[in-house]
């Protein structure tokens, strides 16, 4: 069924510019915010967004536009509409954890059970990263303080067992190259 639905709804989506993905917001996607409804829209594949505070410690700041790079290093060379499975033993097409890195932010996938497959494309990823609700926009979007941008917690996929972390970096660090 995604693969039917792929060129006409989630394609769009990744592909769309910004002013589009903000009108997709009131269409088919829920306007309650992620964390206040246990309720799942039957077109979207997370079930919230857990954004960072500075409750949890000492975390690091980052932008939107960083994670946006980080997000396309990670895919960088993958088919975003091809099926990848994901999972740490051997015989996936994308092993965990994955990470990667630009300027302020840095991105994981990791999974809660070790055994487990799951198979999701990254156009699919993207849509639920980038999306209207999407963690990106949620924790480190144009309405929230650049000093709470600390990035969140999401987790993807049919049975919600991928988990993407979006976190900041401190400034300090040798890799933070400008691509």
């Amino acid at each position: 069924m995604i693969r039917l639905l792929l060129p006409f709804f989630v394609l769009p989506l990744v592909l769309g510019n910004p002013l589009q993905l903000d009108l997709l917001s009131t269409s088919n996607a829920s306007s309650i915010p992620s964390g206040s409804s246990s309720a799942v829209n039957a077109t979207r594949l997370t079930t919230f967004n857990d954004c960072f505070d500075h409750s949890l410690g000492h975390l690091f700041t980052t932008t939107k536009s960083d994670c946006e790079r980080a997000l396309d290093i990670l895919v960088s060379g993958k088919s975003l509409i091809e099926p990848h499975s994901f999972g740490y033993q051997r015989g996936v097409t994308d092993r965990l954890p994955l990470e990667a890195e630009f300027g302020s932010c840095a991105i994981v996938f990791m999974m809660f059970d070790l055994d487990k497959r799951l198979t999701l494309t990254y156009a699919e990823i993207y849509a639920e990263l980038m999306g209207p609700d999407g963690v990106l926009k949620e924790c480190l979007g144009p309405s929230v303080p650049a000093v709470d941008a600390l990035g969140g917690q999401t987790v993807l996929g049919p049975r919600h067992l991928l988990i993407a972390d979006v976190t900041g970096k401190p400034d300090n660090t040798a890799d933070q190259k400008r691509q």
